[in-house]
């Protein structure tokens, strides 16, 4: 009969025991994605349309406090449309982040990220009508999205990072459009 009242005890011990992110641990982490679509007509025309794609995400992140990491996150991107009148697209971001982690126990956890970013994007494209259209935009962005964690064992942690709850944003966008004349070109903004 006592033994009962002991086993439970030690289920809601180990069931409510604290794992955690200790002080000094290091994150590692990021996305890698890399795409290609075309489509071609039934004829066996050139393609009508093509898209490639390319993007990395590294990231780094230091426990300053037990279950408090405190990162920086990078990104590079690149999109082209080589039959859409020469779209080249290329993204450059860094950011600072914050996760707090609650464990909740059997290795899950629970964690709230933030995140500062800075962003310049540079989208060059050729105009039918015969001119080009740069357009660079600059933004910042504060963000924080809730998110679930799994210890596969010590060293790996499993993490869903689910869609922003709060996203605030300024950018700026300059559009240049270079006119082509019989000097040579001129420069229009």
């Amino acid at each position: 009969m006592k033994k009962i009242p002991l086993l439970f005890s030690f289920l809601l011990i180990a069931f409510f025991s604290q794992a955690q992110i200790d002080k000094g641990t290091i994150l590692l982490g990021g996305d890698i994605s890399l795409s290609t679509y075309s489509a071609h007509s039934s004829s066996g025309a050139p393609p009508k349309y093509q898209e490639n794609v390319f993007y990395v995400d590294p990231s780094i992140g230091l426990a300053v406090r037990n279950n408090f990491v405190l990162g920086l996150d990078l990104g590079l991107g690149y999109e082209s449309r080589p039959v859409e009148n020469g779209y080249k697209d290329n993204n450059y971001q860094a950011g600072v982040f914050l996760r707090q982690y609650k464990f909740l126990g059997s290795g899950s956890c629970f964690f709230g990220a933030t995140e500062l970013a800075f962003g310049y994007n540079d989208l060059t494209q050729d105009q039918s009508v015969g001119y080009r259209q740069d357009e660079r935009t600059t933004s910042a962005e504060l963000s924080f999205a809730p998110g679930v964690a799994y210890a596969l064992n010590h060293r790996w942690q499993l993490e869903v990072v689910f869609p922003q709850v709060l996203d605030l944003t300024y950018s700026h966008q300059k559009m240049v459009f270079n006119i082509p004349d019989q000097g040579g070109g001129a420069q229009n903004e």
